[in-house]
């Protein structure tokens, strides 16, 4: 007995009669008639952005699946490749559905002898049409590109616009981003305004699963890859969001552990990690960690108390707002914050040629 998917990888771990599993090449023996085929998986793994892509093509006539793949892209088991197949898809890949289907099918002709196998099974997964699903002792997909975001100050009610932009400028079919958002700190509107389609790809979606993760994407099926480089942030989409507290924007981001996926012009799919750049923190130097800035919230005067500080320097305060913009720049150690207006401000403190950075609020 074999098991294999439709590119001929071997399939470990499919259980025959409840007790016979393939081995790591796939295969395994079984007494008796086969009755029931089982095999455990997750109901998205290998399901992505570029199998939408490739049923999308299917259906328009761009580009025909072979029979084997066709049965992939036959999402819902229908016996057709429709439209409603995107949406399941859609569904199955965004956590909206728990639909999971394998199915088996026994290839193997008998000739009458006595010797041929019992059965030589092929292994398909409904949805994903490229057949590239981790199976048991295989590694997952390696990260080969990274996607960014700039760390900045959010005041609360105010809202934003954050340029989500990928490592590299190769031409892009589609995206799949994935980010967690912590939605006590962070708004993003589900009514369809919550992003920017930056390098206009005809279809840009989004959706915010029940654990917080935002999950955009983005296909081009029709029109040539699109160039990221066109953008004049390279930023593949805005994410438009509103702070729900003075906060900094990786306290509301998290993208440790979450991978995205890019896919090119040839319609292979590729992971990219995540990283916040410029991350705004405390304590740049560890030479100045000492120092005090308070109080913090202030209504009036902001202190700076270098008793604890042992090196030696010219002081200089810089304070801006939350557009990156130079509101105060001065030498002394008690900075008048009274002209400005209620939420947050970030500093940098300099003593010779050491530095620290760090956030303030303004009441009002």
């Amino acid at each position: 007995m074999s098991v294999n998917t439709a590119t001929g990888r071997a399939v470990p771990g499919v259980i025959f009669n409840n007790s016979s599993t393939t081995n790591i090449e796939g295969e395994t023996q079984v007494l008796g008639d086969i009755v029931t085929i089982d095999f455990e998986d997750e109901v998205g793994n290998g399901l992505h952005i570029n199998d939408m892509i490739l049923i999308q093509r299917h259906i328009l006539g761009i580009e025909a699946l072979d029979e084997r793949l066709w049965l992939a892209a036959d999402v819902n088991a229908n016996e057709q490749v429709t439209a409603s197949d995107l949406t399941e898809l859609r569904h199955r890949i965004t956590g909206e559905s728990d639909g999971l289907r394998w199915d088996f099918i026994n290839t193997q002709i008998d000739n009458g002898s006595l010797v041929q196998p019992k059965g030589t099974y092929i292994a398909i997964k409904r949805g994903d049409v490229d057949d590239n699903a981790i199976l048991p002792g295989e590694n997952e997909l390696p990260i080969t590109g990274k996607i960014t975001i700039e760390d900045k100050v959010l005041n609360i009610g105010e809202t934003y616009l954050i340029p989500i932009t990928i490592e590299g400028q190769d031409p892009l079919l589609g995206m799949e981003i994935r980010l967690g958002i912590n939605q006590d700190l962070l708004e993003i509107k589900l009514d369809g305004t919550g992003i920017e389609n930056n390098l206009e790809f005809e279809s840009a979606d989004y959706f915010m699963s029940a654990d917080g993760e935002l999950i955009i994407l983005l296909i081009n099926a029709l029109s040539s890859a699109n160039d990221p480089s066109l953008d004049a942030n390279n930023a593949v989409v805005n994410i438009r969001c509103t702070a729900k507290a003075n906060i900094l924007l990786h306290d509301a981001i998290n993208i440790s552990n979450r991978k995205s996926f890019a896919v090119d012009e040839n319609i292979d799919l590729y992971a990219v990690g995540s990283e916040i750049e410029n991350v705004i923190t405390d304590t740049n130097s560890p030479e100045l960690a000492s120092l005090r800035i308070f109080p913090n919230p202030t209504t009036d005067y902001l202190r700076i108390d270098q008793s604890g500080v042992s090196v030696k320097g010219d002081l200089n305060i810089s304070i801006l707002n939350t557009q990156d913009q130079l509101i105060i720049n001065q030498t002394s150690d008690i900075v008048n914050v009274q002209d400005l207006s209620h939420g947050m401000y970030y500093y940098k403190i300099t003593i010779g040629e050491y530095e620290k950075k760090g956030n303030f609020i303004v009441v009002r």
